[in-house]
């Protein structure tokens, strides 16, 4: 079956939350030719940039005070360099800001009309997003980042806003990703995520991780990297035996005309050896590290 080309925007948090929940399924849409643009919410620069905000936690004459008195632009400079520079590991050269501040992130009208100004003008056919429920709705930057973009999604595609030179734009799809109960003292005890699109990304495995090795300034490189993929990506593989695996939760449910299925599903060997050998590969420690690894 022939599949007309996409265009999909993910809207994240943070600079590398589009990657390591979706990075390699971004990948693939971006090797097929699907355009993928990536938006990013914030900045990072006061929640996840640890290189610099470590330093500015220890006494003075034990810190280096050129990465502790660094300014929040020069911070947020450095993390985009980074994001891009990850982004072009998996075929991604769409990367927007939307500069809002990390520290404190509300809810507002202003940020919403903008979700919904850059929709309307991009007219994306996949929305990826975080969940807007994850850890109860509370706490967290990611929820928060799904409420707003949720918000924005219906008043681009439902609502004449105020600036009517932009016609409205329906989604066919959003996909929420992230994991719903995170944390140990996660709040959300009464939604249950239903996760039922899984994406094989063992491919290009070795090429998310290389994209995450770019994120240095919050300490996602090196070894994290690599263990992150392992325990999370690697774990979320063996629900569905393959190696590695990134999953999502669609919102709109889709319809068939058949059941669907995928060949890979049809072919799949069903015995208990072949699919312990499927999951068993082990990917990410072969992937060499070149910058210096901080213990």
């Amino acid at each position: 079956m022939n599949v007309r080309k996409m265009k999909i925007m993910a809207i994240c948090a943070h600079p590398g939350d589009a990657f390591d929940d979706s990075g390699g399924t971004l990948c693939h849409h971006a090797e097929r030719g699907d355009e993928v643009i990536v938006v990013l919410l914030t900045n990072g620069a006061r929640s996840h940039a640890a290189l610099f905000t470590d330093e500015k936690r220890k006494a003075k004459g034990q810190r280096d005070e050129k990465k502790a008195n660094m300014t929040v632009e020069q911070i947020e400079q450095v993390k985009a360099d980074e994001i891009i520079a990850a982004g072009k590991e998996l075929g991604i050269t769409d990367i927007r800001f939307m500069h809002e501040e990390d520290d404190i992130l509300l809810v507002k009208e202003e940020t919403i009309l903008k979700v919904a100004d850059l929709i309307r003008e991009e007219k994306p056919d996949i929305l990826v997003t975080h969940h807007p429920e994850q850890e109860g709705g509370l706490l967290t930057t990611h929820p928060i980042v799904g409420q707003i973009v949720m918000l924005g999604y219906e008043a681009a595609g439902a609502r004449w806003t105020r600036d009517e030179t932009l016609p409205p734009h329906q989604i066919s799809q959003v996909f929420f990703i992230g994991q719903v109960n995170a944390k140990a003292w996660s709040l959300a005890h009464v939604y249950h995520p239903h996760w039922y699109v899984y994406v094989d990304i063992e491919d290009v495995v070795d090429r998310k991780i290389k994209a995450l090795d770019h994120l240095k300034s919050q300490r996602y490189e090196g070894i994290l990297a690599r263990k992150r993929i392992e325990v999370a990506d690697g774990w979320i593989g063996t629900r569905v035996d393959v190696s590695y695996a990134e999953r999502f939760i669609p919102m709109i449910p889709e319809v068939y005309k058949y059941f669907p299925i995928e060949q890979s599903t049809l072919d799949k060997p069903k015995g208990w050896t072949d699919r312990v050998h499927a999951v068993s590969k082990f990917v990410t420690h072969k992937v060499p590290f070149e910058g210096k690894q901080i213990l």
